[in-house]
């Protein structure tokens, strides 16, 4: 069905005239959905290889939550002018459970002003991997420097964005169904 649909588009963009296809978009963008989801949710991460005269080659292995996450956003946009009021309550209520996550597990900015004066810039961010940020040693009573010293935060705020993420493809899902994109039409309809 994928090559079918993969020559349907070469198709109409090689015969000079090119048919916008909504609903084929919508397909194409759910497949795309359902296959991320379909993979391991794991964090990024760096395979580490010898290439034939020794040297090592460091790969960078994407995190399969991102990318998951990312698709379910992109069909959202892609549906936003059919939106409806159920969809718009239940995706509210997801931001709202997202907005929690992310209060949670967020780092609190700090950044250091003169030698060992630290202020907190009232942001609260999602470092990436591997960031250095500010942290309090609980022996010496001073903030450090730690490189990768949020990762199991990182790690732990992706993780729990994939539940909410479902149920956001969940009621995309819903929502074409509600809009009637695939439903096939009567001969003469």
């Amino acid at each position: 069905m994928e090559e079918d649909i993969q020559n349907n588009i070469m198709t109409g963009f090689s015969s000079g005239k090119v048919e916008f296809s909504k609903p084929l978009l919508v397909m194409l963008a759910l497949k795309d959905c359902r296959e991320k989801r379909a993979v391991e949710m794991k964090a990024g991460y760096f395979n580490e290889m010898f290439d034939k005269l020794g040297k090592k080659v460091r790969t960078w292995i994407p995190d399969s939550r991102k990318t998951f996450i990312s698709s379910v956003i992109s069909l959202r946009i892609l549906l936003s002018p059919e939106r409806d009021k159920k969809f718009n309550e239940a995706y509210k209520k997801n931001k709202g459970k997202e907005k929690k996550v992310f209060g949670k597990y967020a780092y609190k900015e700090k950044i250091m002003v003169e030698e060992r004066k630290i202020e907190e810039t009232g942001k609260l961010i999602m470092p990436q991997i591997d960031d250095s940020v500010l942290l309090l040693n609980p022996e010496t009573k001073k903030h450090t420097l730690i490189r990768g010293g949020w990762n199991r935060y990182i790690d732990s705020y992706f993780s729990s964005l994939i539940p909410i993420y479902d149920r956001l493809l969940e009621e995309l899902n819903n929502l074409v169904e509600r809009t009637g994109y695939f439903k096939k039409k009567g001969k003469f309809g």
